[in-house]
């Protein structure tokens, strides 16, 4: 992180400075300069870039397992390592919630009569009332 912040201000403020007030060595951040990605950093780098593209491609929808069958097929990795690798880097499905209907429209309860019959103007104050009990626990 620190190595980071330093090689994007290395124009602003010299090396060696930046290097003292962060409390790291300069041979420190000159080898994280050289230092390559190791062979699984870059295949885990190529998974990620194909999961990301098969996910935004489904509209941020696909999770693991739909990007796992929509992964071309140079590419290989079992599902639990681009679970982890989509975890990682923040891409997770959106699940869609099953509708629950609530509407019994077919009951034998009585049904109350229509006062108001859509007029809602009332001639004076306190004539005419209307509420919401929906959200009160009946059960």
């Amino acid at each position: 992180m620190k190595f980071n912040w330093i090689k994007q201000h290395e124009n602003e403020f010299p090396t060696a400075v930046m290097c003292k007030v962060l409390d790291v060595s300069d041979s420190g951040y000159y080898g994280h300069q050289k230092h390559k990605p190791s062979a699984t950093q870059q295949k885990r780098d190529v998974i990620a870039q194909a999961a990301s593209k098969s996910y935004f491609e489904s509209e941020r929808i696909y999770g693991y397992r739909k990007v796992y069958s929509d992964l071309p097929a140079k590419v290989k990795c079992c599902q639990e390592t681009l679970r982890r690798i989509m975890q990682r880097i923040g891409l997770f499905s959106r699940v869609k919630r099953k509708f629950i209907h609530t509407t019994d429209s077919n009951h034998t309860m009585a049904v109350a009569e229509n006062l108001l019959e859509r007029d809602f103007k009332a001639p004076a104050k306190n004539t005419k009332w209307a509420a919401d009990i929906t959200y009160i626990p009946t059960e």
